[in-house]
């Protein structure tokens, strides 16, 4: 009875906290948003594991942070931020794989404010924006031509300079690596090959060039799993406030048309690959002390 009346207070709390993003994405409609405040490519420099090093608390956090913008863009930042100040309390300085350590040791694994209940949540968040940046891969939105001309001649490249002491390369992930289904990448491949059906090339459209039905689809392949059906309900309301594609990479993340084929297309590659590496990571932790899934 006790952890039924505890998973009642943590998904109140959950449903406040996604009603306060839709307000927040109301509250910044009207406002100018034309200056992204983050880096892709920062983002993923210092969320990337390092080789033979220990996934660090203080290096999970500020690569996540680096995230925020686009969790605030989808309604979800006040609960990644609730999640990062409980890792902030467990100890920045500590390695994950310490933390998980202690808390099974003394039996409170399961405890809200804790470092496990904050990685195993904000894992799960990360892994939707992985299956949504894998969607978008997949699919057609960067591609298009339909910006007009007048839109490609006022877009100015806003995007922050990668570092000139940093060391960036687009890797690419050996045959062996992350073995599980990507429901969202194989969704698109396949529509992309549908049959001469018209519904069928009407859904496959809208679903290619649709950030909310991406969105969507991230959310039902991770997130919803994890949710009863009044925090799917939620969820799913909320995602229906997320920009269009054109105001999400132009505006938003700061990349101008023109670039999105080439450097949006590398930075989104990137992040992916960082996001898989550092969530098998994670992954791995959870199952062997804590017995928890992503």
């Amino acid at each position: 009875q006790k952890k039924n009346a505890q998973r009642r207070l943590v998904s109140s709390v959950f449903i406040i906290l996604l009603i306060t993003g839709v307000l927040f994405l109301f509250s910044i409609t009207n406002k100018d948003v034309s200056q992204p405040t983050f880096s892709l490519r920062t983002a993923a420099m210092k969320l990337k594991p390092r080789p033979f090093e220990a996934l660090t608390t203080r290096k999970f956090v500020l690569g996540t942070e680096e995230l925020l913008p686009v969790f605030e863009r989808i309604g979800l930042a006040r609960v990644v931020r609730v999640n990062l100040d409980k890792l902030r309390n467990a100890g920045l300085e500590e390695t994950i794989e310490n933390h998980l350590k202690r808390e099974a040791a003394e039996g409170i694994s399961d405890r809200d404010e804790g470092a496990t209940v904050a990685l195993l949540w904000n894992g799960r968040l990360l892994e939707f924006i992985r299956a949504l940046v894998d969607g978008v891969l997949a699919s057609n939105l960067l591609d298009r031509d339909d910006v007009s001309r007048h839109q490609l001649e006022t877009d100015t490249s806003t995007q922050q300079p990668l570092p000139k002491d940093a060391q960036y390369t687009t890797t690419q992930t050996s045959n062996n690596q992350f073995q599980q289904p990507n429901q969202i990448k194989h969704f698109f491949q396949s529509i992309r090959h549908t049959g001469s059906d018209e519904r069928s090339n009407l859904r496959a459209k809208e679903h290619s060039t649709n950030l909310v039905a991406i969105a969507r689809l991230a959310y039902d392949a991770t997130l919803k799993q994890h949710h009863n059906r009044v925090l799917r309900s939620a969820a799913r309301t909320l995602l229906a406030f997320a920009p269009d594609h054109t105001t999400f990479f132009v505006s938003h993340l700061g990349y101008p048309r023109h670039i999105w084929h080439s450097e949006l297309r590398a930075d989104l590659e990137e992040i992916s690959i960082t996001l898989r590496e550092c969530l098998q990571i994670l992954r791995s932790l959870l199952k062997k002390h804590s017995n928890l899934t992503l």
